[in-house]
């Protein structure tokens, strides 16, 4: 019962236009959850602003149904350190797990138990097409990937340089990546791709990346990336081509006050949430795991 709720509660929520749509249509199916439930959102780079709506949302639908919700992950981009957070939810046995893993296979075996405990979990976004997830819910990557190569193809008049930034491994930012080549190669053929990075989601990484593509590759008119956070880093570069910035000496100064902003007064805001989290989350784990010995993460 409890995987046929969350399998429609997700879809139906992807579904509708508004939150007070899906609400006056549960209520008059009379599709409603035990108060007692709690189902988990379990993410990586868990600081990052894109996941805060998407967390309100799971939250605003949880109160709809008449259930508990519960927001958890790693602020840190490391599979091994999601995995971890995975687990003390698995720990805490909740209804249910939505869950966007950073890499598809490492999540098989906790998800496969997480089915064996009867605890279903659906992927979003990122999926683990291998495990025991039940659904997967996403939007279109490939349409995505075509769409930007179009567009970039269009603002260029067909011909130029353009470089990819990208996060291997990561399932639905691979399909976009494909797709986005794919399509240039197949309908572009006067575009041509100068140069490949991982950013990892990683703003410095982006900016660093970009640095090398634009001295090596002076030409470099368009940029393609899957998520929003590696475009900060991104967009110092681009800013350059169209006269924002004088010079990369300008820039480079202007990156490193920000950098500094962000790691001192951003991220530590972040960590400083994240161990409060860890700590209340063990406090928790300690009262109701008596005896419970934490499985190994893989």
């Amino acid at each position: 019962m409890r995987r046929e709720f969350l399998k429609t509660a997700v879809a139906a929520g992807a579904g509708m236009a508004s939150l007070n749509a899906f609400a006056q249509t549960a209520s008059a199916v009379g599709l409603r959850g035990n108060p007692n439930d709690t189902y988990v959102m379990n993410v990586m780079v868990s600081g990052v602003e894109y996941w805060f709506p998407v967390y309100e949302m799971f939250k605003q639908l949880g109160k709809s149904l008449g259930v508990k919700t519960r927001y958890t992950g790693t602020p840190e981009y490391d599979v091994n350190k999601q995995l971890a957070t995975f687990e003390q939810q698995l720990a805490r046995k909740p209804a249910g797990i939505f869950l966007h893993p950073m890499n598809p296979d490492p999540f098989i075996e906790p998800i496969a138990r997480a089915a064996s405990m009867g605890i279903p979990v659906v992927t979003f976004a990122a999926d683990s097409p291998n495990s025991k997830r039940v659904s997967f819910v996403t939007s279109d990557n490939h349409r995505e990937g075509v769409a930007a190569a179009d567009a970039i193809a269009a603002a260029m008049g067909g011909k130029g340089e353009y470089g990819v930034l990208e996060n291997p491994g990561q399932d639905n930012h691979e399909r976009r990546i494909t797709a986005f080549i794919d399509r240039m190669k197949s309908n572009h053929p006067n575009m041509k791709l100068v140069g490949r990075a991982a950013s990892n989601t990683d703003a410095n990484k982006a900016y660093q990346a970009v640095l090398s593509m634009l001295q090596a590759n002076p030409n470099l008119g368009a940029l393609f990336m899957p998520e929003a956070t590696t475009a900060l880093g991104a967009a110092y570069l681009a800013g350059l081509a169209v006269g924002f910035w004088k010079d990369i000496e300008e820039i480079s100064m202007q990156w490193k006050e920000d950098k500094k902003f962000i790691e001192e007064t951003i991220l530590q805001a972040v960590q400083e949430a994240a161990l409060k989290s860890k700590e209340k989350n063990d406090a928790e784990m300690q009262k109701i795991s008596s005896g419970f010995q934490m499985p190994g993460v893989f």
